[in-house]
C-alpha cells in the first residue's frame, strides 16, 4: 500500500510539474465537451428535452462520447488532487475534507466507467454497469460539491462564490437524482462544468501570479 501511494504521489507530481493543477480541470471539461459535441453531430433528431445524456453514448458518434467521458473521468482526478490541496482545512473540517476528497476521486472513476459501459438497448449487462456508475457519479457528485462548498465556504483562501455555486451545483445533482428529467441532466451538466471551470481558472490565475511573484 505504501509503494502504491508513493508511485502515484511520483506520478501527480510530474503531471503538476508538466501543466499548472488548474489546466486539468479545464482539459476535462473541454474532452468531455468534445466528445459530447461530436457524438451529437453525428446523432440526427437527438433532442435535449426527451432523451438523457447517456443516449449519445449508444448513438451513431457513441465512440466520440464514450472516449470524452473516459477522459474527463480521469483527468477529474488531478483535478480533484488539485482542489484538495489548495484549500485549508481547520481540524474540524479535515474529515470532511478527506470525506470530500474519496468521493470525488469515486466520482471520477465511476464517470469514466460511464464510458467504458454505454447505454446500449438489447445489450443487459452494459445497460446495468451504464446505470450502476452513472448513479454512483451523479450521488457522489452531489455529496462531494457539498462537503466542498462547506469546506470552502470557512476557508478564507476562497471566495463564498464558489462554495455558494457548489451548493447550487449539489442541489441540481440531487434534483436530477429525483427526477430523471433530460433538461434538468443537462442543466445539472453545464452548472458543474462551470463550477470546475472557475475553481481552474483560480487555480490557474493563483499559479502564474505566485510565479511571478517569485521571478521578481
Amino acid at each position: 500500500m505504501g509503494l502504491g501511494n508513493e508511485i502515484l504521489r511520483k506520478i501527480m507530481e510530474r503531471m503538476f510539474e508538466r501543466l499548472p493543477d488548474g489546466i486539468y480541470g479545464i482539459i476535462s471539461v473541454v474532452a468531455g465537451g468534445i466528445g459530447m459535441v461530436l457524438a451529437y453531430i453525428f446523432f440526427p433528431g437527438y433532442n435535449f428535452v426527451e432523451r438523457m445524456i447517456s443516449d449519445l453514448g449508444a448513438g451513431p458518434g457513441g465512440l466520440f462520447f464514450n472516449i470524452g467521458l473516459i477522459m474527463s473521468g480521469l483527468l477529474g482526478i488531478p483535478f480533484a488532487i488539485s482542489l484538495n490541496s489548495s484549500i485549508k482545512s481547520a481540524p474540524i473540517d479535515k474529515r470532511l475534507k478527506k470525506s470530500a476528497f474519496i468521493i470525488a476521486i469515486l466520482s471520477c472513476i465511476s464517470l469514466s466507467l460511464i464510458g467504458v459501459f454505454p447505454a446500449i438497448e438489447g445489450n443487459t449487462l452494459s445497460l446495468a454497469f451504464h446505470g450502476l456508475f452513472a448513479s454512483i457519479s451523479w450521488i457522489c457528485g452531489f455529496l462531494y460539491c457539498t462537503l466542498y462548498s462547506v469546506v470552502i465556504l470557512k476557508n478564507s483562501d476562497y471566495s463564498k462564490f464558489y462554495a455558494y455555486l457548489g451548493f447550487i451545483v449539489a442541489g441540481v445533482f440531487l434534483l436530477t437524482l429525483i427526477t430523471w428529467i433530460p433538461v434538468i441532466e443537462w442543466f445539472m451538466l453545464a452548472i458543474f462544468n462551470v463550477w470546475v471551470l472557475t475553481i481552474s481558472i483560480r487555480k490557474v490565475y493563483h499559479s502564474r501570479k505566485v510565479q511571478t511573484t517569485i521571478e521578481q
